[in-house]
């Protein structure tokens, strides 16, 4: 049992075999500060993107 650090409720957690553990790669097409979102947006509209658009918040 493990204490949820949210919550009141305890849960319960099984460990997995190594070999159902998989890792995913994301391809990073390009990042923009939250503050530029509509560039994000245009980046997106204009299409050939090669991976996933950030925004960073911070």
């Amino acid at each position: 049992m493990v204490s949820c650090a949210r919550c009141s409720s305890a849960t319960t957690t099984t460990k997995r075999p190594r070999s159902w553990v998989s890792q995913s790669r994301v391809a990073i097409d390009s990042t923009f500060p939250l503050a530029d979102t509509r560039a994000a947006h245009e980046r997106a509209t204009r299409g050939h993107i090669q991976g996933k658009i950030v925004l960073m918040v911070a």
